[in-house]
């Protein structure tokens, strides 16, 4: 049996430990958060009841959709199965960070990244109200995994194409983030085709569904429209100082990006400022100083000249910066955190690395002085 990096445990009993930890600790998340009441995916049950094929999924995104449908299939009441297709999507999100950092950084920073995330009270608060976000950052991190680890085979392309077309259908932003990172992969020459075929594969997979939206709706961005306008209506009420009023009915465009480019701009770079400053601490809450780890995981890697992971973590947050400087509930409240959940991954990724390097180059330090 394969030992672990440097530690004499089986690589089975890691893994059972690790993952008998996290689902105890789902567990434990369940009765303190379970009661809260759901909102959007309430309608889920319903949407999945209607889906006649797979992309045939109403206003919402299809994989996740399709996921609820056989989940309800089997699990009852919808209430419950809502809630427990949620923290499976945790779980898995989890166990796929945790493949990810052993398979290509070793035990140590495996076992610390999944420490890092096991610290991310709003993953515990999220995990069981529903929300197609965890299931989300599962797609995010297995497209992150495949795109930094694959690069050798002639199927990396398929595999890169393939995940990313599920990020894209369980929330349809997910086309934006995997567009952004395989065209920035497409300015190496050596990875150029690669990176064409998975977009490629990713149009392929994802159109149908844009079809089936403008058929039904008579727009290809329906549920989107719906997103923007209601962002629109927040970005409204602040301007003029007034409390909620009527949603507006704006093109999708208009919606999105109003009639004021630099305004949008300044909004969208503002929105990437309070992702670093605000919402990422906010997402450890008291643990957030362990961030400071991802900081120097991050300036090791700008010093190899390597910027994949920092690529990854703005494509990510592109989507919704122009969303993260408004006020969702009242003065200062900003955003749900939910919208930012997906940048917990790699950023426990990336504290487990800064963590790991921290360590060793104690270990260095103490081995010197030793020496002396």
């Amino acid at each position: 049996m394969r030992k672990t990096d440097n530690l004499w445990m089986p690589e089975a009993i890691f893994w059972a430990l690790a993952g008998g930890a996290y689902l105890t600790y789902l567990s434990y998340t369940w009765p303190i958060y379970g009661q809260a009441p759901m909102t959007d995916p309430v309608a889920y049950p319903e949407l999945a009841r209607a889906m006649r094929y797979f992309y045939d999924s109403g206003g919402r995104e299809p994989r996740y959709i399709f996921f609820i449908k056989l989940l309800t299939r089997t699990v009852k009441p919808n209430d419950f199965a809502l809630r427990l297709g949620s923290v499976l999507s945790t779980a898995a999100a989890a166990a796929l960070l945790t493949a990810w950092a052993r398979w290509q950084h070793g035990f140590l920073v495996a076992a610390l990244a999944a420490l890092a995330l096991a610290l991310n009270g709003t993953l515990a608060y999220y995990a069981p109200q529903g929300y197609n976000m965890p299931a989300y950052g599962a797609m995010l991190t297995l497209f992150a995994a495949l795109w930094l680890g694959c690069r050798d085979s002639r199927y990396d392309a398929i595999a890169w194409g393939i995940s990313g077309a599920a990020c894209a259908l369980t929330r349809l932003e997910g086309a934006l983030v995997v567009a952004v990172i395989l065209t920035y992969t497409a300015i190496n020459a050596k990875l150029r085709k690669k990176a064409l075929t998975a977009l490629a594969v990713v149009a392929t997979l994802t159109l149908p569904y844009l079809i089936a939206q403008k058929a039904t709706s008579g727009e290809f961005f329906a549920s989107h429209r719906g997103h923007a306008n209601f962002w629109a209506t927040r970005a409204d009420e602040a301007a003029i100082g007034s409390g909620p009023t009527a949603q507006s009915d704006k093109s999708w465009s208009d919606a999105f990006f109003g009639h004021n480019p630099i305004a949008f701009a300044g909004r969208w770079l503002k929105g990437y400022a309070l992702a670093i400053l605000w919402y990422a601490p906010r997402l450890w809450q008291a643990c957030s100083p362990l961030l400071i780890f991802a900081l120097i995981a991050l300036q090791a890697s700008w010093r190899k000249h390597d910027y994949d992971l920092t690529v990854f973590l703005a494509a990510i947050t592109l989507p919704v910066a122009f969303i993260l400087p408004q006020d969702q509930v009242g003065p200062g409240s900003g955003v749900e955190l939910r919208f930012v959940l997906p940048l917990s991954y790699p950023l426990a990724l990336l504290c487990g690395l800064g963590l790991s390097q921290t360590l060793r180059s104690l270990r260095t330090q103490s081995t010197r002085l030793i020496v002396k």
